[in-house]
């Protein structure tokens, strides 16, 4: 209007979905905790200020708490000290026992959008054998 010209796009977003995996069970490389990871498709929280200002450690920390509000694994106690979250990752890293079935359950998380999305997760702890090669420079490496 009156040489004023303004672009609209319309167009639909892909489905928002959350998915689940078992990244390592008993890890020596991590002090014999298993790890768990959540995918999101598109991301659940923007972050804000620069990298590593208290602004951004601050929204990180607000974000793995909400996080932590939508997560229940009976029988296990988890902390933001045991979540790493990104964006559109998060990898629970916790002191499960070998041979018990673990249900992990991401109830209503929602995207940047106000989507919403479930997903459970069963993890059964077994052990794997592994050979620890310790060196010279203080480091180990452990294979399976």
């Amino acid at each position: 209007m009156n040489g004023v010209y303004r672009t609209i796009e319309d167009r639909t977003l892909d489905p928002f979905v959350a998915t689940a995996s078992t990244l390592d069970t008993l890890s020596p490389e991590y002090d014999m905790k298993s790890q768990v990871e959540f995918d999101f498709s598109t991301p659940i929280y923007s972050d804000s200020g620069t990298l590593y200002s208290p602004e951004y450690i601050a929204n990180r920390h607000s974000a793995k708490i909400h996080f932590l509000k939508h997560l229940d694994v009976p029988g296990v106690a988890v902390s933001v000290e045991n979540l790493t979250l990104t964006p559109d990752r998060a990898i629970l890293t916790l002191p499960l026992e070998e041979g018990k079935k673990y249900t992990f359950s991401l109830r209503d998380i929602e995207d940047i959008y106000g989507r919403i999305s479930s997903v459970e997760h069963e993890v059964e702890v077994k052990s794997e054998q592994f050979l620890s090669v310790k060196l010279a420079d203080n480091r180990s490496i452990y294979k399976k």
